[in-house]
């Protein structure tokens, strides 16, 4: 049996009417009464070079010259914190950034209003093949209050930037303490080991002295074997068996100085270097102010453009929903027609 499209639709006109009006309706209604959202973005580039020199200068003080920290190795330590929960419960709790919100519970609305609206977006937009990258950074929020949603995104940037310059700061900072202990520890085993150094060649002239003393040799004697050395410096002696050569008054001169020596340090040979360096490094200190890990090229601006809800797309796809129950609604119709 065939059935006649037209002629239903002209017996149910009525209801294929009602059914598209009452979607239409309702999307209407939806769209009127939907949550409204605004969009706030921020727009950051990579950090000038002059903006991490100051870890540069610091860092090739302890490191080597060679060394630099370069944008490229700044730059994602930011995009790694701005994206870390870590730093985004600070910033929510520590703010009291709950109050804008209608939920009564912090880690509810920390999740569905803070964490979830934040959105991040890289963008690659150098031509040269060999430098290409991902640099432009898009940070946006989303909110119901626009300019809420401009102000606590420029506010969690702003703390992000500072987090990361200390934590970079402090990074070089902890290089710079760790190789000036080094140096503390290098001074006092430098120290300690001419002390020692220093008795041992005290008990070698002592022997010597008792040597000269059985021998009765008072004064230095010239041996006529010139391949004989006989050494007497601090930190090396040689040929030590013919020490006593030197005769009882020297060795005992020689003695008696050692004993009275009060300290080792001008007869260590490096120590005055390392001294320097140590100082050298009591100067060095980066402060995080001086560091910009990104540059702000557009902070946040209230948002003059609904983000949601988009309420002519909703009526559209209304009404295309309607349209489709009228022809499930003919479909059923026919169905029934067919059966009967």
């Amino acid at each position: 049996m065939n059935i006649d499209f037209l002629g239903l639709i002209k017996e149910n006109k009525t209801a294929l009417i009602g059914i598209i009006v009452v979607n239409i309706f309702i999307s209407l209604l939806y769209a009127l009464n939907a949550t409204k959202t605004w969009t706030a973005r921020a727009y950051l580039l990579p950090p000038e070079d002059r903006h991490v020199q100051a870890l540069n200068i610091a860092a090739q003080e302890v490191v080597s010259s060679n060394y630099a920290f370069s944008v490229r190795e700044v730059y994602p330590v930011f995009i790694r914190n701005i994206q870390s929960r870590k730093y985004q419960r600070e910033f929510f709790f520590s703010n009291d950034i709950s109050k804008y919100f209608p939920d009564t519970k912090p880690e509810r609305a920390f999740e569905e209003n803070f964490h979830h609206a934040i959105g991040l977006k890289l963008d690659a937009k150098i031509s040269q093949r060999k430098t290409r990258a991902e640099n432009f950074l898009t940070v946006s929020y989303v909110s119901t209050d626009p300019e809420v949603a401009a102000k606590i995104l420029n506010q969690y940037i702003d703390m992000v930037m500072q987090r990361t310059s200390k934590e970079l700061a402090d990074t070089v900072n902890t290089i710079i303490s760790n190789r000036k202990k080094s140096y503390e520890a290098d001074l006092v085993s430098k120290t300690d080991l001419a002390e020692k150094i220093t008795k041992d060649k005290i008990y070698r002239l002592q022997e010597a002295l008792a040597i000269a003393t059985k021998l009765g040799i008072r004064d230095r004697q010239v041996l006529s074997d010139n391949s004989t050395t006989i050494n007497m410096n601090q930190n090396e002696i040689t040929n030590q068996s013919k020490l006593y050569l030197y005769g009882t008054e020297a060795l005992l001169a020689e003695i008696n100085s050692l004993k009275e020596r009060k300290i080792e340090a001008p007869f260590v040979l490096g120590l005055r270097d390392l001294e320097a360096r140590i100082d050298a490094l009591d100067k060095i200190r980066v402060n995080e102010s001086d560091i910009k890990p990104a540059s702000i090229d557009q902070y946040a601006v209230e948002p003059s453009v609904r983000t949601s809800p988009k309420r002519k797309q909703i009526v559209f796809l209304g009404t295309v929903f309607g349209f489709f129950l009228a022809f499930i609604f003919l479909l059923a119709k026919s169905f029934i027609f067919r059966k009967v």
